[in-house]
């Protein structure tokens, strides 16, 4: 097999000339530890309370699990291959798998990768900031969305799911609306707002993405 063929990579030696070895695999017999590169495995886990969900997507089609290496920002993809049969009593979490071809080495054996596991797509899903979600009386939610006038209007929401720094929502503001996202508490309907172009730091409002697919 050419080096350039090789599924694996050996470690530093573990035994040198002169060392005394034991018969019988003992760990102090051990000459070299090869880590398989290509396909490589990468395990995480998930709580427990998100296994129904997991098991009745993974009967409806493969599941794609996305990994990031720590420091890099594309992620590689492929699809699980295990669910482990035990839950961990000690951390409430059940461990998955999934095998990645890893033709171009970016991830690395013991490497600690973001890991997302997308259960299903969303076709024309409405996400907006999550920090623009207010409540109201009775528990309702909305946010305050900008008029062509500046001034912002409440607009009532329905809150499907939150993920990471962002709220998809059923109803409310439409593609290409501005809601606010700082501020709120000094905003009454009818006031008028400064729209700024948010930048890394974040802005007094944000434009509402066009329609495109939502991962849960």
């Amino acid at each position: 097999m050419r080096a350039d063929e090789a599924a694996g990579r050996t470690g530093s030696p573990m035994l040198h000339e002169g060392n005394i070895v034991r018969a019988g695999g003992t760990s102090d017999s051990t000459l070299v530890v090869i880590n398989q590169i290509q396909p490589v495995y990468v395990s995480f886990t998930v709580p427990q309370q998100q296994l129904p969900a997991i098991r009745r997507y993974m009967a409806e089609a493969p599941l794609e699990v996305r990994a990031t290496p720590a420091g890099d920002t594309l992620p590689q993809r492929r699809t699980v291959i295990l669910v482990d049969n035990v839950v961990d009593p000690t951390t409430g979490t059940i461990r998955l798998k999934g095998t990645f071809a890893n033709a171009d080495r970016r991830l690395w054996p013991g490497q600690f990768a973001n890991v997302e596991l997308v259960l299903s797509t969303e076709p024309d899903a409405i996400a907006v900031p999550a920090q623009s979600v207010q409540t109201g009386q009775g528990n309702s939610t909305f946010v305050f969305v900008v008029k062509e006038d500046s001034t912002v209007e409440t607009r009532r929401i329905i809150v499907k799911r939150t993920q990471g720094s962002e709220t998809v929502v059923g109803d409310g503001p439409k593609p290409g609306e501005k809601v606010v996202n700082d501020g709120m508490p000094r905003l009454v309907a009818g006031a008028k707002v400064e729209v700024r172009t948010p930048g890394p730091e974040g802005g007094r409002a944000g434009e509402v993405p066009h329609p495109a697919p939502a991962a849960r």
